[in-house]
């Protein structure tokens, strides 16, 4: 292989090293990028699954002011009703 710079970006941690130079460098080499890989994937995806509990909140939260209105409404009727 020949003796050239790799650079990554977003925080890798093999900005600036040389190319393996062996299949052991090779090896030691992909295996470090896969778990850097799975490492973001997961953070990447905990973000995700916060993102969505929170949503999950904000509809839960906005179907019981929906409710809370429907029950007023309900409520103002049946009150003219009686007034009638």
């Amino acid at each position: 292989m020949a003796n050239t710079t790799t650079t990554t970006t977003n925080g890798g941690d093999i900005i600036g090293s040389k190319a393996p130079q062996s299949a052991e460098e090779l090896t030691a080499f992909v295996q470090s990028m896969l778990t850097q890989m799975q490492g973001r994937f997961q953070q990447m995806s905990d973000e995700i699954i916060t993102k969505i509990d929170d949503l999950g909140h904000r509809i839960d939260d906005l179907d019981d002011q929906v409710q809370q209105m429907s029950d007023r409404e309900g409520e103002e009727k049946k009150e003219e009703n009686a007034k009638r």
